[in-house]
């Protein structure tokens, strides 16, 4: 009901790249073998920060990498990882999977960079296995921001309105809370054990066809300040970066540079 994974390669030619990706292998608590990819930007000697990329529900990394990609010709890095059997990470994903994938990914990059801050970046699925993966390191994540883009807090409440955007399954909704689960979802009065990140950026179009705008206000309304939110207009799904010839991409590191890195 919630993960869409299959093995293939999203990008024909891999060489032809620029940045090139680093294959990384590393496991997590219960053994899996995770694989992920590291892109140095492409002015390496002046890095900011490394954004540790926690992708949507379907295909796998290397067709996701591509939302932040553009980013690397300012100097952030990027590290995407694949959750349990999406590409050539083992297992199979669930709640727990994910999320212990998750604290496993952020562990890596801390260890890989400790003097270096982390920004975690969220899309869609991507937000909740975040920011239970967040809860569960807390400081020790040595993540400084946070960006949900697309995304939501519980399983339940997004399984309930997809149910409620067609005639034929809106009687139904309430199945959503019998057969989806939120243990491995963030309670909204956990969330000030996020404290201690410097900043949380939302992202969300009007007219998400994945994901209701209400979630995703409803999860920023939860959080404390300092955070901004993004409401796009129009419809739209985990696309900002690629819409009105790349205004968000420009804010974006605006958002990063301005208001996040001078506190670190």
């Amino acid at each position: 009901m919630l993960y869409f994974p299959d093995k293939h390669m999203y990008v024909a030619e891999l060489s032809r790249l620029d940045p090139q990706p680093e294959d990384v292998f590393f496991k997590d608590e219960a053994g899996r073998s995770l694989h992920a990819w590291y892109f140095s930007n492409k002015n390496p000697e002046k890095t900011k920060a490394t954004i540790v990329f926690f992708h949507g529900n379907a295909q796998n990394l290397t067709a996701h990498f591509a939302s932040l990609y553009w980013i690397l010709e300012q100097p952030y890095d990027v590290f995407i990882f694949d959750y349990p059997g999406y590409g050539q990470s083992e297992a199979k994903p669930s709640p727990q999977s994910t999320v212990e994938s998750g604290v496993a990914t952020l562990r890596w990059a801390k260890q890989k960079m400790p003097d270096r801050p982390l920004i975690v970046f969220a899309q869609s699925i991507g937000g909740p296995i975040a920011i239970k993966s967040l809860e569960i390191l807390g400081e020790e994540s040595g993540v400084k921001a946070l960006v949900l883009d697309s995304t939501f807090m519980s399983y339940q409440e997004v399984g309930a309105s997809v149910l409620n955007k067609m005639w034929l399954t809106w009687p139904f909704q309430w199945l959503s809370y019998l057969l989806l689960s939120d243990r491995w979802a963030t309670d909204r009065k956990d969330l000030p054990k996020l404290n201690f990140l410097k900043g949380v950026l939302v992202i969300h179009a009007e007219e998400d066809p994945s994901v209701d705008y209400r979630l995703g206000k409803k999860m920023f309304d939860a959080f404390a300040a300092p955070k901004q939110m993004w409401t796009l207009s129009g419809r739209g799904h985990i696309n900002g970066f690629f819409r009105e010839n790349g205004k968000y991409r420009s804010l974006f590191v605006d958002w990063l540079d301005g208001q996040l890195l001078t506190s670190y």
